[in-house]
């Protein structure tokens, strides 16, 4: 493989997994559609999502998609679960449509998350004081 060769396949590469975390931010965020191909790798791209019968198709059939497709739906889940127990809603809530199936529950269901939010953050604090707690106990030698 010549160097140009290579440098091409860089490229490719790059713009390919570019594409892929696109598809997935889509994805994730319930977009209406999806984004276009890179420039610079459009032919190439738009052919094979084309031969897999679409982008959902065509990202799923990459190796690194199940492993991104997990990461960043934690990493959205974490941020709108923040959000939320801020009170603070976050562009994915900010821009919510209030339609489809289970639309009436969107309110409750926040405020659940809010509140699980909330209880996560009680326990933690908890368990930290109970910690102390045994730690004071360990060092006066009474049992527990």
């Amino acid at each position: 493989m010549t160097d140009e060769a290579k440098a091409l396949a860089v490229v490719f590469e790059a713009q390919r997994l570019s594409y892929l975390h696109s598809i997935v931010d889509a994805f994730i965020r319930r977009a209406s559609s999806f984004p276009a191909a890179p420039k610079k790798a459009r032919n190439v791209l738009a052919a094979q999502v084309a031969k897999a019968g679409g982008e959902m198709s065509w990202a799923r059939m990459q190796p690194e998609f199940l492993k991104l497709a997990e990461k960043k739906r934690k990493r959205h889940e974490k941020k709108t679960l923040m959000a939320v127990a801020n009170g603070t809603p976050g562009a994915a809530a900010k821009n919510a449509v209030l339609s489809g199936a289970g639309a009436h529950m969107r309110a409750e269901y926040h405020a659940l998350l809010a509140k699980k939010a909330k209880l996560e953050q009680d326990l933690k604090e908890t368990n930290r004081k109970l910690l102390e707690i045994k730690g004071h106990f360990d060092r006066i030698g009474a049992k527990v």
